[in-house]
C-alpha cells in the first residue's frame, strides 16, 4: 500500500495517512466500535480534502475549477 501511496509525490502524506490508518486499526481492535473508527476516518479525510482546496491556487478557488 504504501508504494502505490508514494506515487502521489507526497512521502509525508503517505506516512502521515498510513499512520492514522494503522492507529484507527489498533483503536478498533481494542475497542471493536466500528461506528467510532469510520467517523473519525472520515473526518481525516474531509480534513484532507479541504486541505487540498486550500492549496490550490487563487484562481482555481474563484472559479471552483
Amino acid at each position: 500500500m504504501q508504494d502505490g501511496l508514494n506515487t502521489i509525490g507526497c512521502p509525508e502524506l503517505t506516512t502521515l495517512l498510513l499512520a492514522v490508518i494503522r492507529g484507527l486499526l489498533l483503536d478498533l481492535d481494542a475497542t471493536a466500535d466500528t461506528t467510532r473508527a469510520e467517523q473519525a476516518f472520515r473526518q481525516f479525510l474531509d480534513i484532507l480534502d479541504a486541505r487540498s482546496r486550500d492549496e490550490r491556487p487563487a484562481a482555481h478557488k474563484a472559479t471552483g475549477g
